[in-house]
Protein backbone atom coordinates (compact mmCIF):
# COMPACT_ATOMS: atom_id res chain seq x y z
CA UNK A 1 0.00 0.00 0.00
CA UNK A 2 2.83 2.39 0.89
CA UNK A 3 4.51 1.70 -2.47
CA UNK A 4 1.24 2.55 -4.27
CA UNK A 5 0.94 5.89 -2.44
CA UNK A 6 4.60 6.67 -3.26
CA UNK A 7 4.01 6.19 -7.02
CA UNK A 8 0.89 8.39 -6.91
CA UNK A 9 2.89 11.14 -5.16
CA UNK A 10 5.67 10.94 -7.77
CA UNK A 11 3.08 11.14 -10.60
CA UNK A 12 1.45 14.33 -9.26
CA UNK A 13 4.80 15.96 -8.47
CA UNK A 14 5.94 15.38 -12.06
CA UNK A 15 2.76 17.06 -13.37
CA UNK A 16 3.41 20.21 -11.31
CA UNK A 17 7.14 20.32 -12.07
CA UNK A 18 7.01 19.80 -15.84
CA UNK A 19 5.62 23.23 -16.77
CA UNK A 20 8.41 25.07 -14.92
CA UNK A 21 11.04 23.00 -16.72
CA UNK A 22 9.38 23.81 -20.03
CA UNK A 23 9.35 27.56 -19.30
CA UNK A 24 13.00 27.50 -18.29
CA UNK A 25 13.91 25.72 -21.52
CA UNK A 26 11.94 28.25 -23.56
CA UNK A 27 13.59 31.15 -21.74
CA UNK A 28 16.97 29.83 -22.85
CA UNK A 29 15.95 30.66 -26.41
CA UNK A 30 17.17 33.88 -27.97
CA UNK A 31 13.97 35.91 -28.47
CA UNK A 32 14.20 38.28 -31.42
CA UNK A 33 10.64 39.38 -32.18
CA UNK A 34 9.81 40.59 -35.70
CA UNK A 35 6.49 42.26 -34.85
CA UNK A 36 5.19 44.81 -32.40
CA UNK A 37 2.52 43.33 -30.14
CA UNK A 38 -0.43 45.09 -28.55
CA UNK A 39 -3.82 44.51 -27.00
CA UNK A 40 -5.76 42.18 -29.28
CA UNK A 41 -2.75 40.59 -31.03
CA UNK A 42 -3.05 36.84 -31.75
CA UNK A 43 -0.61 34.10 -32.64
CA UNK A 44 -2.09 33.36 -36.06
CA UNK A 45 -1.37 36.94 -37.18
CA UNK A 46 1.97 37.29 -35.35
CA UNK A 47 3.53 33.90 -36.21
CA UNK A 48 3.37 32.62 -32.64
CA UNK A 49 5.09 35.66 -31.11
CA UNK A 50 2.32 36.18 -28.53
CA UNK A 51 2.85 32.71 -27.01
CA UNK A 52 6.63 33.19 -26.92
CA UNK A 53 6.21 36.55 -25.19
CA UNK A 54 3.80 35.12 -22.62
CA UNK A 55 6.18 32.21 -21.95
CA UNK A 56 9.02 34.69 -21.35
CA UNK A 57 6.87 36.85 -19.02
CA UNK A 58 5.83 33.78 -17.00
CA UNK A 59 9.45 32.66 -16.49
CA UNK A 60 10.36 36.18 -15.34
CA UNK A 61 7.47 36.33 -12.87
CA UNK A 62 5.55 39.14 -14.58
CA UNK A 63 2.64 37.01 -15.87
CA UNK A 64 0.75 34.63 -13.63
CA UNK A 65 -1.64 33.07 -16.14
CA UNK A 66 -1.08 30.37 -18.75
CA UNK A 67 0.08 30.71 -22.35
CA UNK A 68 -2.99 31.50 -24.48
CA UNK A 69 -1.62 33.02 -27.69
CA UNK A 70 -3.90 36.04 -27.18
CA UNK A 71 -2.57 39.44 -26.06
CA UNK A 72 -5.20 40.36 -23.46
CA UNK A 73 -5.34 42.72 -20.49
CA UNK A 74 -3.26 40.44 -18.24
CA UNK A 75 -0.46 40.30 -20.84
CA UNK A 76 -0.67 44.06 -21.30
CA UNK A 77 -0.31 44.61 -17.54
CA UNK A 78 2.61 42.15 -17.41
CA UNK A 79 4.38 44.11 -20.16
CA UNK A 80 3.79 47.34 -18.19
CA UNK A 81 5.45 45.76 -15.14
CA UNK A 82 8.37 44.52 -17.28
CA UNK A 83 8.81 47.94 -18.87
CA UNK A 84 8.69 49.71 -15.52
CA UNK A 85 11.28 47.30 -14.05
CA UNK A 86 13.61 47.82 -17.01
CA UNK A 87 13.44 51.62 -17.12
CA UNK A 88 11.15 51.84 -20.17
CA UNK A 89 7.95 53.82 -20.65
CA UNK A 90 5.11 51.76 -19.15
CA UNK A 91 2.73 51.73 -22.14
CA UNK A 92 1.55 48.12 -22.17
CA UNK A 93 2.48 47.51 -25.83
CA UNK A 94 5.59 45.70 -27.02
CA UNK A 95 7.24 48.24 -29.30
CA UNK A 96 10.79 48.49 -30.70
CA UNK A 97 12.45 49.47 -27.39
CA UNK A 98 10.79 46.63 -25.47
CA UNK A 99 11.64 44.10 -28.20
CA UNK A 100 15.28 45.24 -28.11
CA UNK A 101 15.46 44.97 -24.29
CA UNK A 102 14.08 41.38 -24.40
CA UNK A 103 16.61 40.54 -27.14
CA UNK A 104 19.44 41.83 -24.97
CA UNK A 105 18.22 39.81 -21.97
CA UNK A 106 17.67 36.50 -23.77
CA UNK A 107 20.50 36.60 -26.33
CA UNK A 108 23.20 37.50 -23.79
CA UNK A 109 23.89 40.82 -25.48
CA UNK A 110 25.27 43.37 -22.99
CA UNK A 111 23.59 46.77 -22.92
CA UNK A 112 26.35 49.32 -23.58
CA UNK A 113 25.48 52.96 -23.13
CA UNK A 114 27.45 55.46 -25.24
CA UNK A 115 29.99 57.77 -23.62
CA UNK A 116 28.91 61.37 -24.08
CA UNK A 117 30.26 64.86 -23.36
CA UNK A 118 27.49 67.39 -22.64
CA UNK A 119 29.54 70.43 -21.66
CA UNK A 120 32.83 71.66 -20.22
CA UNK A 121 33.57 74.04 -17.37
CA UNK A 122 35.20 76.52 -19.77
CA UNK A 123 35.77 76.55 -23.49
CA UNK A 124 39.03 78.51 -23.70
CA UNK A 125 42.18 79.23 -21.75
CA UNK A 126 45.99 79.03 -21.83
CA UNK A 127 48.18 75.96 -21.38
CA UNK A 128 47.79 74.70 -17.81
CA UNK A 129 44.07 75.51 -17.56
CA UNK A 130 42.16 72.98 -15.48
CA UNK A 131 39.04 71.84 -17.37
CA UNK A 132 36.17 69.66 -16.15
CA UNK A 133 34.12 67.69 -18.70
CA UNK A 134 30.51 66.87 -17.85
CA UNK A 135 28.82 63.90 -19.49
CA UNK A 136 27.94 60.25 -18.95
CA UNK A 137 29.40 56.73 -18.96
CA UNK A 138 33.00 57.70 -18.22
CA UNK A 139 34.91 54.73 -16.75
CA UNK A 140 37.46 54.48 -13.94
CA UNK A 141 40.35 55.27 -16.32
CA UNK A 142 39.87 57.31 -19.49
CA UNK A 143 41.88 58.93 -22.27
CA UNK A 144 41.18 62.56 -23.14
CA UNK A 145 41.82 63.18 -26.84
CA UNK A 146 43.08 66.76 -27.17
CA UNK A 147 43.50 67.61 -30.84
CA UNK A 148 46.16 65.24 -32.20
CA UNK A 149 47.45 64.48 -28.70
CA UNK A 150 46.20 62.51 -25.73
CA UNK A 151 46.04 62.81 -21.95
CA UNK A 152 46.01 59.27 -20.56
CA UNK A 153 44.85 57.63 -17.33
CA UNK A 154 42.33 60.33 -16.46
CA UNK A 155 40.09 59.02 -13.66
CA UNK A 156 36.36 59.46 -13.14
CA UNK A 157 34.90 58.66 -9.72
CA UNK A 158 31.24 59.13 -10.64
CA UNK A 159 31.10 58.33 -14.41
CA UNK A 160 29.76 61.85 -15.05
CA UNK A 161 32.79 64.16 -14.70
CA UNK A 162 36.43 64.16 -15.79
CA UNK A 163 39.00 66.82 -14.86
CA UNK A 164 42.20 67.28 -16.87
CA UNK A 165 44.83 69.96 -17.44
CA UNK A 166 45.38 71.50 -20.86
CA UNK A 167 48.74 69.89 -21.78
CA UNK A 168 51.94 71.90 -22.23
CA UNK A 169 52.75 69.82 -25.30
CA UNK A 170 50.75 67.46 -27.49
CA UNK A 171 51.63 63.84 -26.73
CA UNK A 172 50.67 61.70 -29.74
CA UNK A 173 48.75 58.50 -29.08
CA UNK A 174 51.26 56.48 -31.11
CA UNK A 175 54.00 56.83 -28.46
CA UNK A 176 52.16 54.33 -26.24
CA UNK A 177 52.43 51.68 -28.95
CA UNK A 178 55.65 52.67 -30.71
CA UNK A 179 58.65 54.06 -28.73
CA UNK A 180 60.16 55.51 -31.95
CA UNK A 181 57.19 57.85 -32.14
CA UNK A 182 58.27 59.48 -28.84
CA UNK A 183 61.93 59.72 -29.91
CA UNK A 184 61.06 61.52 -33.11
CA UNK A 185 58.83 64.00 -31.30
CA UNK A 186 60.11 67.47 -30.52
CA UNK A 187 58.74 68.90 -27.27
CA UNK A 188 57.04 72.09 -28.38
CA UNK A 189 54.51 74.05 -26.34
CA UNK A 190 50.94 73.57 -27.48
CA UNK A 191 50.28 76.45 -29.88
CA UNK A 192 47.20 78.65 -29.59
CA UNK A 193 44.21 77.52 -31.64
CA UNK A 194 41.03 75.46 -31.56
CA UNK A 195 41.29 71.81 -30.46
CA UNK A 196 38.51 69.18 -30.55
CA UNK A 197 38.23 67.40 -27.17
CA UNK A 198 36.73 63.91 -26.82
CA UNK A 199 36.96 61.00 -24.36
CA UNK A 200 37.76 57.31 -24.95
CA UNK A 201 36.78 55.10 -22.01
CA UNK A 202 38.06 51.68 -20.93
CA UNK A 203 35.45 49.99 -23.14
CA UNK A 204 37.02 51.52 -26.23
CA UNK A 205 34.07 53.85 -26.80
CA UNK A 206 34.83 57.38 -28.00
CA UNK A 207 32.50 60.26 -27.27
CA UNK A 208 31.42 63.23 -29.31
CA UNK A 209 33.83 66.19 -29.36
CA UNK A 210 33.60 69.76 -28.03
CA UNK A 211 36.05 72.46 -29.10
CA UNK A 212 38.48 74.11 -26.68
CA UNK A 213 40.45 77.23 -27.63
CA UNK A 214 44.03 77.48 -26.39
CA UNK A 215 45.00 81.13 -25.87
CA UNK A 216 48.47 82.69 -25.73
CA UNK A 217 50.15 83.44 -22.41
CA UNK A 218 49.56 82.21 -18.90
CA UNK A 219 47.58 85.14 -17.48
CA UNK A 220 44.50 85.39 -19.70
CA UNK A 221 41.32 85.50 -17.63
CA UNK A 222 37.80 84.60 -18.69
CA UNK A 223 35.11 87.33 -18.34
CA UNK A 224 32.43 86.77 -15.72
CA UNK A 225 28.68 87.29 -16.22
CA UNK A 226 27.46 88.57 -12.85
CA UNK A 227 23.76 88.63 -13.71
CA UNK A 228 21.02 88.75 -16.34
CA UNK A 229 17.78 90.68 -15.82
CA UNK A 230 15.17 88.87 -17.89
CA UNK A 231 11.38 88.75 -18.23
CA UNK A 232 9.97 85.30 -17.39
CA UNK A 233 6.85 85.65 -19.56
CA UNK A 234 5.80 87.65 -22.60
CA UNK A 235 2.89 87.56 -24.97
CA UNK A 236 3.17 87.43 -28.74
CA UNK A 237 4.57 90.68 -30.21
CA UNK A 238 5.27 92.16 -26.76
CA UNK A 239 8.74 93.73 -26.58
CA UNK A 240 10.87 92.39 -23.75
CA UNK A 241 14.02 93.92 -22.27
CA UNK A 242 17.08 91.96 -21.12
CA UNK A 243 20.09 93.47 -19.31
CA UNK A 244 23.38 91.57 -19.06
CA UNK A 245 25.97 92.58 -16.43
CA UNK A 246 29.53 91.33 -16.86
CA UNK A 247 32.93 91.85 -15.22
CA UNK A 248 36.18 92.27 -17.13
CA UNK A 249 38.97 91.20 -14.72
CA UNK A 250 41.62 92.54 -17.12
CA UNK A 251 40.03 95.99 -17.26
CA UNK A 252 39.63 95.92 -21.02
CA UNK A 253 36.65 95.99 -23.36
CA UNK A 254 33.94 93.34 -23.62
CA UNK A 255 31.70 92.50 -26.56
CA UNK A 256 28.21 91.05 -26.21
CA UNK A 257 26.09 88.88 -28.51
CA UNK A 258 22.74 87.15 -28.11
CA UNK A 259 20.91 84.27 -29.77
CA UNK A 260 17.17 84.65 -29.18
CA UNK A 261 16.12 81.07 -29.95
CA UNK A 262 13.45 81.88 -32.53
CA UNK A 263 15.80 82.17 -35.49
CA UNK A 264 19.51 82.21 -36.30
CA UNK A 265 20.05 85.90 -35.79
CA UNK A 266 22.93 87.14 -33.66
CA UNK A 267 23.01 90.75 -32.46
CA UNK A 268 26.56 91.83 -31.46
CA UNK A 269 27.19 94.82 -29.19
CA UNK A 270 30.74 95.95 -28.36
CA UNK A 271 31.57 98.03 -25.27
CA UNK A 272 34.95 99.45 -24.30
CA UNK A 273 35.91 99.97 -20.66
CA UNK A 274 37.47 103.21 -19.47
CA UNK A 275 38.50 102.24 -15.96
CA UNK A 276 40.95 99.85 -14.35
CA UNK A 277 40.49 96.22 -13.28
CA UNK A 278 37.15 94.64 -12.39
CA UNK A 279 35.18 97.19 -14.36
CA UNK A 280 31.51 96.11 -14.40
CA UNK A 281 29.77 96.65 -17.72
CA UNK A 282 26.24 96.04 -18.87
CA UNK A 283 24.36 95.84 -22.13
CA UNK A 284 20.63 96.01 -22.77
CA UNK A 285 18.74 94.14 -25.51
CA UNK A 286 15.12 94.22 -26.65
CA UNK A 287 13.25 91.58 -28.64
CA UNK A 288 9.73 90.32 -29.39
CA UNK A 289 8.45 86.91 -30.53
CA UNK A 290 5.91 86.31 -33.28
CA UNK A 291 4.57 82.97 -32.03
CA UNK A 292 3.93 81.25 -28.67
CA UNK A 293 6.42 78.85 -27.12
CA UNK A 294 9.26 78.48 -24.64
CA UNK A 295 12.47 80.09 -25.89
CA UNK A 296 16.04 79.81 -24.63
CA UNK A 297 17.95 83.10 -24.87
CA UNK A 298 21.73 82.69 -24.88
CA UNK A 299 24.06 85.63 -24.14
CA UNK A 300 27.80 85.52 -24.94
CA UNK A 301 30.38 87.89 -23.50
CA UNK A 302 33.89 87.94 -25.02
CA UNK A 303 37.01 89.68 -23.74
CA UNK A 304 39.71 91.21 -25.91
CA UNK A 305 41.90 88.21 -25.11
CA UNK A 306 39.47 86.02 -27.10
CA UNK A 307 38.04 84.16 -24.12
CA UNK A 308 34.27 84.09 -23.77
CA UNK A 309 31.56 83.00 -21.37
CA UNK A 310 27.87 82.24 -21.93
CA UNK A 311 24.70 82.44 -19.87
CA UNK A 312 21.20 81.27 -20.83
CA UNK A 313 17.71 82.18 -19.61
CA UNK A 314 14.27 81.02 -20.74
CA UNK A 315 11.15 83.01 -21.49
CA UNK A 316 7.61 81.69 -21.91
CA UNK A 317 5.70 83.38 -24.75
CA UNK A 318 1.95 82.94 -24.71
CA UNK A 319 -0.60 83.82 -27.36
CA UNK A 320 -3.51 84.15 -24.94
CA UNK A 321 -2.96 87.84 -24.19
CA UNK A 322 -1.31 88.81 -27.46
CA UNK A 323 -2.64 88.79 -30.98
CA UNK A 324 -4.31 85.55 -32.14
CA UNK A 325 -2.21 82.76 -33.61
CA UNK A 326 -3.44 80.12 -36.09
CA UNK A 327 -1.61 76.80 -35.87
CA UNK A 328 -3.63 74.69 -38.34
CA UNK A 329 -6.88 74.17 -40.23
CA UNK A 330 -8.68 70.81 -40.29
CA UNK A 331 -9.16 69.40 -42.75
CA UNK A 332 -6.32 71.16 -44.54
CA UNK A 333 -7.60 69.90 -47.90
CA UNK A 334 -11.22 69.87 -49.09
CA UNK A 335 -12.86 68.98 -52.39
CA UNK A 336 -15.77 71.44 -52.52
CA UNK A 337 -16.65 74.95 -51.41
CA UNK A 338 -19.29 75.22 -48.71
CA UNK A 339 -17.35 72.74 -46.53
CA UNK A 340 -17.10 73.66 -42.82
CA UNK A 341 -13.57 73.48 -41.39
CA UNK A 342 -12.09 74.01 -37.91
CA UNK A 343 -9.40 76.64 -37.32
CA UNK A 344 -7.06 75.75 -34.41
CA UNK A 345 -4.79 78.17 -32.57
CA UNK A 346 -4.59 80.50 -29.54
CA UNK A 347 -5.75 83.97 -28.59
CA UNK A 348 -9.29 83.59 -29.97
CA UNK A 349 -11.90 85.57 -28.04
CA UNK A 350 -15.27 84.25 -26.94
CA UNK A 351 -17.02 86.48 -29.48
CA UNK A 352 -15.93 89.08 -32.00
CA UNK A 353 -13.56 86.98 -34.12
CA UNK A 354 -13.49 87.87 -37.83
CA UNK A 355 -12.09 85.53 -40.47
CA UNK A 356 -10.27 86.67 -43.61
CA UNK A 357 -10.15 84.34 -46.61
CA UNK A 358 -8.08 84.73 -49.77
CA UNK A 359 -7.11 88.31 -48.82
CA UNK A 360 -10.73 89.44 -48.27
CA UNK A 361 -11.31 90.76 -44.73
CA UNK A 362 -14.37 90.00 -42.61
CA UNK A 363 -15.67 87.14 -44.76
CA UNK A 364 -17.16 85.83 -41.49
CA UNK A 365 -17.69 88.12 -38.49
CA UNK A 366 -18.47 87.72 -34.79
CA UNK A 367 -17.46 84.04 -34.94
CA UNK A 368 -17.56 82.54 -31.40
CA UNK A 369 -14.82 80.46 -29.78
CA UNK A 370 -15.95 78.55 -26.71
CA UNK A 371 -12.48 77.33 -25.71
CA UNK A 372 -10.20 80.08 -27.08
CA UNK A 373 -8.40 77.57 -29.31
CA UNK A 374 -10.85 76.70 -32.13
CA UNK A 375 -13.26 78.37 -34.59
CA UNK A 376 -15.73 76.97 -37.13
CA UNK A 377 -15.66 78.43 -40.66
CA UNK A 378 -17.56 77.55 -43.84
CA UNK A 379 -15.34 78.03 -46.90
CA UNK A 380 -17.18 80.20 -49.48
CA UNK A 381 -16.90 79.90 -53.23
CA UNK A 382 -17.14 83.70 -53.60
CA UNK A 383 -15.49 85.42 -50.59
CA UNK A 384 -17.00 88.82 -49.80
CA UNK A 385 -16.76 91.16 -46.85
CA UNK A 386 -19.89 91.26 -44.74
CA UNK A 387 -22.42 93.71 -46.17
CA UNK A 388 -20.45 94.24 -49.41
CA UNK A 389 -21.78 93.51 -52.87
CA UNK A 390 -19.57 91.02 -54.68
CA UNK A 391 -19.18 89.92 -58.25
CA UNK A 392 -20.23 86.30 -58.46
CA UNK A 393 -16.89 84.97 -59.63
CA UNK A 394 -16.33 81.55 -58.09
CA UNK A 395 -12.87 80.51 -56.97
CA UNK A 396 -11.22 77.55 -58.64
CA UNK A 397 -9.11 74.76 -57.24
CA UNK A 398 -5.99 76.00 -55.44
CA UNK A 399 -4.50 77.00 -52.08
CA UNK A 400 -5.97 79.95 -50.17
CA UNK A 401 -4.89 81.78 -46.95
CA UNK A 402 -7.04 82.00 -43.81
CA UNK A 403 -6.39 84.36 -40.87
CA UNK A 404 -8.26 85.58 -37.76
CA UNK A 405 -8.71 89.13 -36.45
CA UNK A 406 -10.13 90.18 -33.07
CA UNK A 407 -9.62 92.93 -30.48
CA UNK A 408 -6.07 91.67 -29.85
CA UNK A 409 -4.92 92.03 -33.46
CA UNK A 410 -4.57 89.95 -36.63
CA UNK A 411 -3.06 86.47 -36.70
CA UNK A 412 -0.69 84.84 -39.11
CA UNK A 413 -2.20 83.13 -42.17
CA UNK A 414 -2.32 79.40 -42.92
CA UNK A 415 -3.24 77.74 -46.20
CA UNK A 416 -6.20 75.52 -47.05
CA UNK A 417 -6.22 73.54 -50.29
CA UNK A 418 -9.32 73.04 -52.47
CA UNK A 419 -8.64 70.11 -54.80
CA UNK A 420 -10.57 68.05 -57.29
CA UNK A 421 -12.30 64.90 -55.97
CA UNK A 422 -10.35 61.65 -56.17
CA UNK A 423 -10.11 60.11 -59.62
CA UNK A 424 -10.60 56.68 -58.13
CA UNK A 425 -13.99 55.02 -58.15
CA UNK A 426 -14.56 54.92 -54.38
CA UNK A 427 -13.12 56.73 -51.40
CA UNK A 428 -13.83 56.09 -47.72
CA UNK A 429 -12.66 57.68 -44.48
CA UNK A 430 -12.30 55.58 -41.34
CA UNK A 431 -11.04 56.29 -37.81
CA UNK A 432 -9.60 53.83 -35.31
CA UNK A 433 -7.72 53.54 -32.02
CA UNK A 434 -4.32 51.84 -32.04
CA UNK A 435 -4.96 48.10 -31.94
CA UNK A 436 -8.59 48.28 -33.14
CA UNK A 437 -9.71 46.72 -36.43
CA UNK A 438 -11.86 48.87 -38.73
CA UNK A 439 -13.58 47.71 -41.92
CA UNK A 440 -12.77 49.30 -45.28
CA UNK A 441 -15.33 47.19 -47.18
CA UNK A 442 -16.58 43.60 -47.12
CA UNK A 443 -13.25 42.35 -48.51
CA UNK A 444 -10.74 44.43 -46.56
CA UNK A 445 -10.02 45.87 -43.13
CA UNK A 446 -7.33 47.98 -41.51
CA UNK A 447 -5.63 47.95 -38.09
CA UNK A 448 -3.26 50.66 -36.76
CA UNK A 449 -0.71 48.53 -34.89
CA UNK A 450 1.74 50.98 -33.37
CA UNK A 451 2.70 54.66 -33.55
CA UNK A 452 6.39 54.53 -34.48
CA UNK A 453 6.98 58.29 -34.73
CA UNK A 454 5.15 61.37 -33.46
CA UNK A 455 7.30 64.45 -34.03
CA UNK A 456 4.36 66.76 -34.84
CA UNK A 457 4.81 70.38 -33.88
CA UNK A 458 2.89 71.01 -30.61
CA UNK A 459 0.03 73.49 -30.76
CA UNK A 460 1.13 77.01 -29.85
CA UNK A 461 4.82 76.30 -30.54
CA UNK A 462 6.68 77.84 -33.48
CA UNK A 463 8.43 75.07 -35.40
CA UNK A 464 10.58 75.30 -38.51
CA UNK A 465 9.18 71.94 -39.72
CA UNK A 466 5.76 70.40 -39.17
CA UNK A 467 7.27 67.07 -38.07
CA UNK A 468 6.08 63.56 -38.85
CA UNK A 469 3.45 61.11 -37.63
CA UNK A 470 3.95 57.50 -38.76
CA UNK A 471 1.82 54.46 -37.85
CA UNK A 472 2.71 50.82 -38.49
CA UNK A 473 -0.51 49.58 -40.10
CA UNK A 474 -1.88 46.13 -40.96
CA UNK A 475 -3.95 45.92 -44.17
CA UNK A 476 -6.02 42.75 -44.80
CA UNK A 477 -7.34 42.30 -48.32
CA UNK A 478 -8.85 39.01 -49.54
CA UNK A 479 -7.26 37.17 -46.55
CA UNK A 480 -3.76 38.47 -47.43
CA UNK A 481 -2.17 40.65 -44.73
CA UNK A 482 0.46 43.31 -45.41
CA UNK A 483 2.10 45.55 -42.81
CA UNK A 484 3.17 49.02 -43.97
CA UNK A 485 4.09 52.40 -42.49
CA UNK A 486 1.53 55.13 -43.22
CA UNK A 487 2.23 58.78 -42.36
CA UNK A 488 0.43 62.09 -41.93
CA UNK A 489 1.30 64.52 -44.75
CA UNK A 490 3.47 61.77 -46.23
CA UNK A 491 3.32 60.04 -49.64
CA UNK A 492 0.30 57.81 -50.23
CA UNK A 493 0.88 54.08 -49.60
CA UNK A 494 -0.59 51.67 -52.17
CA UNK A 495 -1.62 48.15 -51.06
CA UNK A 496 -3.62 45.84 -53.37
CA UNK A 497 -4.91 48.81 -55.34
CA UNK A 498 -5.95 50.77 -52.23
CA UNK A 499 -4.35 54.23 -51.90
CA UNK A 500 -4.00 54.77 -48.15
CA UNK A 501 -3.13 58.00 -46.36
CA UNK A 502 -3.60 59.54 -42.90
CA UNK A 503 -5.63 62.76 -42.88
CA UNK A 504 -6.02 63.46 -39.15
CA UNK A 505 -4.64 62.46 -35.76
CA UNK A 506 -6.10 63.05 -32.32
CA UNK A 507 -5.33 64.19 -29.72
CA UNK A 508 -3.57 67.35 -30.85
CA UNK A 509 0.01 67.37 -29.62
CA UNK A 510 0.68 69.81 -26.78
CA UNK A 511 4.05 70.84 -25.38
CA UNK A 512 4.94 69.03 -22.15
CA UNK A 513 2.22 66.36 -22.43
CA UNK A 514 2.88 62.75 -23.47
CA UNK A 515 0.33 60.66 -25.38
CA UNK A 516 -0.20 56.95 -24.67
CA UNK A 517 -0.47 54.57 -27.61
CA UNK A 518 -4.04 53.69 -26.58
CA UNK A 519 -5.13 57.35 -26.67
CA UNK A 520 -4.40 57.96 -30.35
CA UNK A 521 -7.30 58.15 -32.82
CA UNK A 522 -6.05 57.94 -36.42
CA UNK A 523 -8.20 58.90 -39.40
CA UNK A 524 -7.35 57.16 -42.69
CA UNK A 525 -8.54 57.98 -46.20
CA UNK A 526 -8.66 54.99 -48.57
CA UNK A 527 -9.25 55.44 -52.30
CA UNK A 528 -9.61 52.69 -54.91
Amino acid sequence: MNTYIKYIAIFFLSIFLLPSVSFADNYRQCLDFNYGLHLGSRDFVKNGDVSQLQDFLITQGFLRSSVTGYYGYQTSQAIRDFQRTNGLSSVGNMGPMTRERIRHLTCNIPVVNPVTINSMSQTSGPVGTIVTLYGSNFTHENTVNFGSGVVVNVPSTNSQTITFTVPYSLTPACMYANPRCMMAMAIVQTPSGIYPVSVTNQNGQTSNSINFTVTNGQTSVTPVISGVDSPSTLYVDQTGTWTVRATDPEGRGLSYSVLWGDENRIYPVAMASTQANNFVQSSTFTHSYSSPGTYTVTFSVKGQNGQSVQSSVTVQVTGTTGRPYVSSVYPSEIHSFGTTVTIYGTGFTRTGNSISFNGVNNVATNVPSYDGTSLQFTVPATPCSQGMMCAQVALGYGSYPISVTNEKGTSNAVQIAITAPSQYGTQVTVSSHVGSVVSINQNADLTPLEVVEDSRCPIGVYCIQAGKFVVRTSIRSYDAIQIVNVGLNQPVVVVDGYKISITDVLPIKRSGFSINQSDYIITYTIAR
